[in-house]
């Protein structure tokens, strides 16, 4: 016997999300940063290549 909800629930799988990250490349992970960089105003500290490498290894 099961319950009955009146909805479904849609899902992904683990693996579909890693497959979808594995397609993103540097170059578009680099654009979208410098994009975001461009629309806000960030004020934690200055930006370097090192603090940004840091930041995309926390978003990868």
């Amino acid at each position: 016997m099961h319950i009955q909800f009146g909805w479904v629930v849609d899902y992904f799988g683990i693996g579909d999300l890693f497959s979808v990250i594995d397609a993103v490349t540097d170059e578009e992970l680099n654009a979208l940063f410098d994009k975001f960089m461009r629309l806000y105003n960030f004020e934690h500290g200055s930006y370097n290549q090192k603090v940004r490498e840091a930041h995309m290894k926390v978003l990868l």
